[in-house]
């Protein structure tokens, strides 16, 4: 059985600390309806600043079957994007959908969009972000999926800070103490954003310590 603190922390989207927050479904766009030949079902529609303009951009993820999935953005400028994508973790882990986002992540203005792909000890991301009116692949850390989970109890997540106007990102290796996760020692990388790429800044190792492993809530 895996412990609580993980399932917990991948099952509540893994965005704490994030300002996003949720809207209710809006009536389907031009954009929108001609997909709904194809999509079987619209599961979600949120509202958040994706393209980077300061203005909040219409988010909406559509089931097209037990394993395809497709989000589009409908931006306030009136500029329109889609991508599909494969996720087995209904299978995997019988969550209903494989949306966790949106949530800020690299350096760049807007909101990053991360999907549950894949689920085993752990959950597999894809994460999409919006550039030049489209939806491409996030540049990940080092090449490396993008990856929150065990083998347990030891454990992968993320964080994303700013700092001194730089945007970082730090992947942990978490040991836990006990099955509470209260205590734990944590192998740290950090990289930092630059030239539209995360790039390697450092690697250090934090001692046991409370409140280490929440401080690495995911993507």
């Amino acid at each position: 059985m895996r412990p609580t603190f993980i399932a917990g922390l991948i099952a509540t989207g893994l965005l704490a600390g994030s300002t996003i927050s949720p809207a209710q479904a809006q009536p389907l766009t031009t954009s929108a309806v001609a997909l709904t030949e194809q999509a079987v079902t619209l599961m979600k529609t949120k509202r958040a600043d994706i393209d980077g303009d300061g203005r909040k951009d219409t988010v909406r993820l559509y089931k097209l079957s037990a394993s395809k999935w497709r989000v589009t953005v409908d931006t306030a400028k009136g500029k329109h994007a889609s991508k599909r994508f494969t996720s087995t973790i209904a299978r995997d882990w019988g969550v209903k959908s494989p949306w966790v986002g949106p949530n800020r992540m690299d350096g760049r203005a807007g909101a990053e969009l991360p999907f549950m792909v894949q689920g085993g000890d752990g959950v597999v991301f894809r994460v999409l972000t919006w550039r030049k009116g489209r939806l491409v692949n996030e540049p990940r850390l080092a090449g490396n999926a993008w990856y929150v989970g065990g083998p347990l109890p030891e454990f992968q997540s993320y964080r994303f800070y700013t700092s001194a106007s730089v945007r970082y990102a730090e992947v942990a290796w978490l040991t836990p103490d006990g099955w509470d996760y209260k205590t734990c020692s944590a192998d740290v990388k950090r990289y930092a954003w630059k030239s539209s790429k995360w790039v390697f800044v450092r690697q250090y190792t934090v001692s046991a310590a409370t409140g280490v492993c929440q401080r690495y809530p995911g993507l």
